[in-house]
């Protein structure tokens, strides 16, 4: 295929760079809740439904997010990594990590309308 001219390069990259800033940046998750041994932060959350909630581990030891009702639980999650959990039900969800006692947070989690 043969190479544009010059002059045909300029508008492509105009738009190109249009088009970049005018995109919305993309979320990768919704809200961040940051675990580790010592505590969760925020300790509590309001959230709707259908929202997915990244937990992350900052922490130097593996954790696992669990729900003290059984309705959810992470994988363990080693330093710096993170679990996705999308809450498809209105409640309040009580959790802790298995590894602490301290370590615990809530999700409030509604209707929106």
């Amino acid at each position: 295929m043969p190479a544009l001219p010059r002059a045909s390069r300029a508008p492509l990259l105009f738009l190109s760079i249009i088009a970049a800033l005018a995109a919305p940046p993309a979320l990768a998750h919704g809200p961040t809740v940051r675990v580790s041994f010592s505590g969760v932060n925020p300790p509590t959350l309001t959230i709707e439904v259908g929202t997915t909630v990244h937990f992350h581990n900052d922490g130097t030891t593996a954790v696992t997010v669990a729900a003290v009702d059984g309705s959810f639980e992470g994988p363990t999650l080693a330093a710096a990594e993170g679990w996705h959990h999308t809450f498809e039900q209105a409640g309040v969800f009580e959790y802790r990590l298995k590894e602490s006692s301290r370590a615990k947070g809530k999700l409030v989690v509604y209707e929106p309308r």
